[in-house]
């Protein structure tokens, strides 16, 4: 019988285990944590006599390297870039502010007194074209697109005469009648209030984005366009020099500088020939130079060119050298500003743009003794306070 309860009674002997365990287990819990203690150093000691363990430490110990050194090179290529960047903003303030005053000397009535604006704009464009090939010519692998394409094993379709004038024909008019028309009038206005005027253009490139769907109209952007008009208004009503051929001049250079900048943006994402800012500066100067000289020879005449007091006070030579220094200049500007387009994007560049405008008027009261009225300044706050929104209102699409 005692056999018999023996074999027959496995419950008994899975209850004294049981009772065993929860005895063990009260004793650990009245001791503190030992039994969490004990399981913790089971499984460490399972993992220490573990290969897989050790593998999968090891690839922690590897993946937590490499993210370090992954953070690392983030870090140098941001300061390589931020530093490239700035390198481009310095070149870009510097060669627009000597630019603007250059020119502001150079058209003034009471300073140089050269009343061909439109023919010098033309030689400019001519200068930033000849600097442009032969930075080409020099660097073909780096700058040029036939060459650049056929080392990527790509091939590269020249452009056609007739995709010539459609792609670069009105790139190359509305710059061309930007920069015109903006010369012109710094024979009427001073540089503080072409500056402030200029600096609407902003709200044209919105506008023309809308026109061709390179934004979506919505309700933010409508309101910063609004104020932004509001506050040149403002800047017009207060300017004690007020000029109405030398505003309109420059009403229209901003309109023809959003469209400009529009076309600009739809030219470098679409035409293989203007992967740089020397190629596009190779295919749009001529067409601009066109157009220049063309309403050049309409507006100023040839004859009066040629025959212009001026080449008798400087000398040809001299005389040509004064308009080749504004070329160097506008061609140092158009490629820091493409190649800052490049780097970042249409945001930074209008940022960028923010603060050259202050370093503008701030040089110009300082140099020419232009004055800005209360209204002025009222005005030229509104219209920065909307440029900064619409840069605000682009960080934050570009974020999303």
């Amino acid at each position: 019988m005692g056999q018999y309860q023996q074999l027959d009674s496995p419950a008994g002997r899975d209850d004294g285990m049981l009772r065993r365990t929860t005895s063990e287990d009260s004793q650990r819990r009245h001791n503190g944590h030992g039994g969490n203690n004990d399981s913790d150093s089971d499984l460490d000691a399972l993992l220490e006599d573990d290969p897989i363990g050790d593998d999968f430490h090891q690839m922690e110990m590897m993946s937590d390297s490499e993210n370090k050194e992954s953070a690392v090179i983030k870090k140098n290529k941001w300061i390589k870039h931020a530093l490239k960047c700035t390198a481009y903003l310095l070149c870009w303030y510097t060669f627009s502010l000597s630019l603007t005053l250059y020119n502001k000397w150079m058209f003034d009535p009471t300073k140089l007194d050269f009343r061909f604006p439109l023919f010098a704009t033309g030689i400019h464009q001519l200068v930033q074209t000849a600097f442009a090939t032969a930075v080409i010519t020099a660097f073909p692998r780096r700058f040029n697109p036939r060459v650049m394409a056929t080392e990527k094993g790509e091939v590269y379709v020249p452009l056609t005469w007739r995709e010539y004038i459609y792609k670069m024909g009105p790139c190359g008019l509305a710059t061309g009648g930007d920069i015109g028309m903006g010369n012109i009038s710094l024979k009427y206005i001073t540089v503080s209030f072409y500056t402030m005027v200029k600096s609407s253009s902003l709200g044209w490139v919105m506008i023309f984005g809308f026109m061709f769907r390179i934004e979506k109209p919505n309700v933010k952007l409508i309101s910063v366009v609004m104020v932004l008009m509001i506050g040149v208004v403002m800047m017009v009503a207060g300017e004690t020099k007020f000029h109405l051929i030398g505003f309109l001049l420059v009403l229209g250079a901003a309109v023809l500088s959003g469209l400009r900048w529009a076309l600009t943006q739809l030219l470098l994402t679409r035409c293989p020939a203007t992967t740089n800012p020397f190629s596009t500066i190779q295919n749009v100067a001529p067409m601009m130079a066109l157009c220049l000289f063309v309403f050049a020879l309409i507006v100023e005449g040839p004859v009066t060119f040629v025959t212009s007091h001026f080449w008798a006070d400087q000398g040809l030579l001299w005389g040509i050298f004064l308009m080749v220094i504004p070329g160097l200049f506008a061609f140092f500007l158009t490629v820091a500003e493409y190649a800052l387009l490049q780097e970042t994007s249409v945001i930074t560049l209008s940022i960028g743009g923010i603060f050259k405008e202050i370093l503008t008027i701030v040089a110009s009261a300082l140099i020419y003794d232009d004055t800005m009225s209360v209204v002025n300044t009222i005005g030229l706050v509104i219209s920065l306070l909307a440029i900064i929104a619409y840069n605000w209102y682009r960080w934050q699409t570009f974020e999303e």
